[in-house]
Order: structure tokens, then sequence, then C-alpha cells
């Protein structure tokens, strides 16, 4: 088969968990298929929209560029009608069977309707909320969870985005300052009020949220299958629209050749591990508060991963960095992927505290397949893969106090560490979600027969 992967960032640009399984999937498909690859890069020294082709072993990996310079509206952010038509001048010449995407912001939300008229059979993995929430992860500016978009909720977290009129932009921008600065919960809801007001006033604020919602539509109508890699995540797809037979729960494959430079160590202390972008979503300070809270010298916090802005959003950071400076925990940065397997030899228990719906963090299966028990909150797929009391324990989204007292019980007991070490299981390898994936495109290429 003649198979097309599209996503919007790939490593070596990239060493996230959806990029990382998208690029190692493709490289377990090269072997029995013409496999190629599409995705977006952002080079401000080349032309916007130029694409670049280069061979790697197996496959083609093509890259199109776009930095947003010629960004000129709301719609723009998540349409691109010259990627779109670079897309379909591409698959003109490739002639691909089957194509599937893995994201595409940061591309078109228009790419899956061009596979589609070009006869291709269309493939979507869904790995976020970005289809349904323009910020990708269903939190509120406040960092509280969304059940979901609607007009209201959109408007207050989009409004510096969604309208172009002077009156309304300058509502945004006072929202935002005091969104930023206020200290005062009621400042804060007034802040919010103010901006939803006057963008319910704006026409255009309206038709912005309905036209992007229209755009998703005709995305959901033109992907042939959705692959989820949790339950919650296709539950969540499936109140918005998705047909529930047109999604499908499949577990992400693992790229297991991390564990060759993994060998266990022990240690007389709890050593906890971080691995992660440091970014508000991610929870590291609900982690890093627990911490301060948790009596005694019998346990440590490595914190590895670098820093990132949060929607333009840079202040985390100083945040954070505070909460680093204290004593047990240590902050080494970011790490090559490639040394996952040395940064889990030295850590017993792996936490994972995010604060939005995490869908399947690859984290928690590296970890398991290293035989390391996982700390997770209680929210989203990190319930579906940490089983509590058998591999895992979970604790309260968001609450440091009811964190503290989770691992104080686990320096206390290192026998239950032991235990739910014992109760981590393999996960599947990415060669056997290949062949799975392989199967599922086949059917559908023999449907239209």
């Amino acid at each position: 088969m003649r198979i097309l992967y599209v996503h919007h960032t790939l490593p070596p640009d990239s060493f996230a968990g959806s990029e990382i399984y998208h690029y190692r999937l493709a490289q377990a498909m090269a072997p029995q298929h013409e496999v190629m690859i599409l995705y977006r890069e952002a080079n401000p020294a080349l032309p916007e929209y130029a694409l670049r082709e280069r061979e790697e072993p197996g496959m083609t990996v093509f890259a199109i560029n776009n930095t947003f310079k010629e960004c000129t509206s709301f719609e723009m952010t998540y349409r691109n009608r010259d990627i779109e038509r670079r897309f379909d001048e591409l698959l003109t010449r490739l002639q691909p069977q089957i194509v599937h995407f893995g994201h595409v912001t940061c591309l078109s939300t228009g790419l899956p309707a061009v596979a589609r008229h070009h006869g291709a059979r269309v493939f979507m993995t869904v790995h976020d909320f970005w289809l349904l929430c323009q910020r990708g992860q269903l939190l509120r500016r406040d960092y509280s969870l969304c059940s979901g978009p609607t007009p209201s909720e959109c408007s207050s977290c989009l409004a510096d985005q969604m309208t172009l009129s002077p009156r309304t932009k300058q509502a945004a921008r006072l929202a935002g300052a005091y969104l930023d600065f206020a200290t005062s919960p009621f400042l804060r809801r007034l802040a919010s009020w103010y901006s939803i007001a006057h963008l319910w006033l704006s026409r255009e604020a309206k038709e912005a949220y309905w036209k992007r919602a229209d755009e998703i539509q005709t995305l959901f109508d033109s992907v042939d299958c959705f692959i989820s890699p949790s339950e919650f995540l296709r539950g969540v797809f499936i109140k918005h629209g998705v047909p529930e037979d047109k999604i499908i729960y499949s577990q992400n494959g693992l790229e297991k050749n991390f564990l060759a430079s993994y060998e266990r160590t022990s240690s007389a202390i709890l050593r906890l591990g971080y691995i992660g972008s440091v970014m508000p979503s991610k929870g590291l300070h609900v982690l890093l508060e627990a911490m301060k809270r948790v009596k005694g010298d019998n346990i440590s916090l490595t914190v590895h991963g670098a820093f990132q802005t949060y929607h333009g959003d840079a202040t985390y950071e100083s945040q954070i960095r505070r909460l680093l400076a204290q004593p047990r925990v240590t902050y080494a940065g970011h790490f090559e992927h490639g040394l996952l397997g040395r940064i889990l030899s030295d850590i017993d228990v792996l936490v994972v505290p995010s604060v939005w719906y995490e869908n399947a963090p690859l984290t928690i299966q590296e970890a398991f397949e290293a035989g390391i028990p996982v700390v997770a909150s209680d929210l989203g797929g990190m319930r579906e893969y940490v089983t509590d009391g058998t591999d895992g324990l979970l604790f309260k989204p968001g609450s440091s106090d009811h964190l503290a007292r989770v691992l104080e019980k686990l320096v206390a007991d290192r026998d239950l560490v032991n235990l739910l070490a014992r109760g981590t299981i393999p996960q599947k390898s990415v060669s056997e979600n290949a062949d799975e994936l392989g199967t599922l495109y086949r059917n559908y290429l023999d449907k239209r027969r």
C-alpha cells in the first residue's frame, strides 16, 4: 500500500508523545509498504508554504513551511487554503491509497477533504481536543477544566483571536490585562464577563465560532475512520458529533528500543521522576507543591523536561523555578529522547500530575514497559491507563494535598512500591500496532471494491 502520514510536527523538531508515535509508526510500516510523511516546519528563512523533500531509511519525508506570517484572520489559524493547494499538488503526484492524519493544527482542517477528493481512504488518530477546542486541551484561561465548546466558552478563551473590530479588540485587551495581573477572583470574573459581553454584541465573534464548528463538521464527514487511544477521548468525540461507528478505540504502540539502555538501579530513598514538557497543563506545580508538604528526607524528585510557553503565556516558568528551588528536588532540564532508558533506570515512581484530560500519555506506557509504577491524576485517559492499587495510584486532580498524602504512603511502605511495580505489564509494541493498522487499512480498501 502507498501510505501518507500527516502530522503537525515530527522529530527532530519536536519529541512530544504524538510526534514520536507517528514517526515510529511510519518507520514500522516502511518495511512492508511505500511510506511517506508530511509535516509542518516553521522556518522564517524559507518562503511561506515552501515544500521540502528528503529521503530517510525506508520512507520519503516532506516538510511544508508555515510561520503564520501571512495569517490575517481567525479562520487562517485553523484553515489555510494555500496549504490545501500545496497538499492537492502533492497528492496528485504521490497518489496515496491511505492518508493517515495525526494532527492538522498549523496545517489546515481542509486537508482530509482534499485527501478524500483524491480517492484515498482517510484515517485520523485523535491525540487531544484541538478539533473541538482551539487551545487543544479543554482548559480555560484560568486553567480550569472546560466540558466542551460552546459560543460563550470559546468566546471567553479566544477573545483576542476571534474578533477584528476595534471595539471588541479593546475589550479583549482589557480583559486579558485583568486576567494576567488581577489577583482578586472577583476582578478576574469581571474581566471575563466584560470580554464575553462585548463578544456577544459582536456578530463577527458569533460567526467566527460557528464557522469553525462548520469546518470541523466537514472534517468529521471527510474522515473514514477515527482512532482514539483512550475510551475517554472516544466518548468526548462521540458526544460532539463523530458517529459512534466511525471512531474506534486502539491503544498507541510503543517503540521499545529505549530498553536497551535501561538498567534498574536501587536506592534507600524513594526516587520520583517527572518526564515531559514544563507548562501549566502538565501540572508540575501540583507535584512541586506536594513535595513541599511531604515530610522526611527519604524522598527525592528529578524533573526532566524543557520549559514551553503556553499559548503565549511565559509566566509559568518564573512560578516553577521558585518551586524548583527547594530541598530534595533536582531540575535536570531538557533531555534527548535517546537517553530515556538511562533516565528511567534511576526512577522508582513516575508522577503524571496533569490538570487537563490527558488522553494517552506516552510516558505512562514507557514507565510500565520498564516496570515502573505511576502516580497520576484521576482524570481523563490517565485513569484508564493507571489502575489504582495495581500498577500505580491515582490522586485528586490539581490537589497537592492529596498527592502529598499518596506520596507519603509510598515513602512509608516500600513494599507497596514493589507490589505496584510487579503489577505493571508489557505494552503494545509499535510493530504490533503497525500490523493492526495494516489490517484496518486493507479492510477499508476492500470495502470500495
